[in-house]
């Protein structure tokens, strides 16, 4: 995951892919801590802060232009 400088400088397009990435990597930890694969379920909070924080960052973009 990216930090929120690096998210900063990313344009539109490429943070549209990075929240697009994260959100499929949501569902599929999701998956895997309901058929008990994966004991890290911290994972699911520190991936949905990143997908809002993106977002927000996003928003940022749109209304400074």
């Amino acid at each position: 995951m990216l930090t929120t400088q690096e998210l900063r400088k990313l344009d539109k397009n490429d943070l549209e892919k990075e929240i697009s990435k994260a959100q499929n990597e949501l569902a599929k930890v999701k998956i895997q801590v309901v058929d008990q694969n994966l004991n890290q379920s911290h994972k699911i909070k520190q991936l949905k802060r990143f997908i809002a924080r993106a977002k927000t960052i996003g928003n940022e973009n749109l209304n400074n232009n």
